[in-house]
């Protein structure tokens, strides 16, 4: 019933993690390009340069990660709330459509400490999903990321045995992700 911000939530899960793999790839050539001002292949000027415009870059993607982490946790509440509120009202329309005779048989707090109970634990439920579970995806998909981007480093490298193994451990992570749902 929330299709429009669960695809915005999809789209801040990847963009986080996106954003946490490509600060990596930034971070190796910060290291670098400082290598190579230490060894005397460019001037200390032209490291400086390229140095401020890496840090520059990393903000920007570390900011798009933090922005996209806070709207999807917002969002996630928001869908929480509204979720248990719309199964509040079918509890209570559900309860006004009950023939008297129901309640006649019932206690009145019986039925109210069983829809009291039943919401509390959808609740925790709810927010266990939205609080442990999507972080968590949102790990093995940055897990994944990451393992591709060494993959890609080795390919250009030519270790081609290293490669290998780093596939196979990316597609385990692939598999991982896949069977845990």
């Amino acid at each position: 019933t929330y299709p429009w911000q669960m695809a915005i939530v999809c789209v801040c899960i990847v963009v986080v993690s996106f954003a946490s793999t490509i600060a990596g790839i930034f971070m190796n050539k910060f290291i670098l390009n400082i290598e190579d001002a230490l060894d005397g292949t460019i001037t200390q000027s032209a490291a400086y340069a390229t140095i401020g415009k890496l840090v520059l870059i990393m903000i920007c993607i570390y900011a798009t990660g933090w922005l996209c982490n806070f709207v999807y946790t917002r969002i996630m509440a928001i869908v929480s709330q509204s979720f248990l509120n719309d199964i509040r009202k079918q509890m209570f329309d559900k309860m006004q459509s009950l023939p008297i005779r129901y309640f006649d048989t019932h206690k009145h707090g019986d039925i109210m400490s069983r829809i009291t109970n039943d919401l509390t634990v959808s609740s925790k439920d709810i927010r266990q999903l939205t609080h442990t579970q999507l972080p968590a995806i949102v790990s093995k998909v940055d897990d994944t990321m990451t393992g591709l981007q060494e993959i890609v480093a080795d390919v250009q490298g030519a270790d081609i045995q290293q490669t290998i193994l780093k596939l196979d451990n990316t597609i385990a992570k692939v598999n991982e992700i896949l069977h845990s749902k």
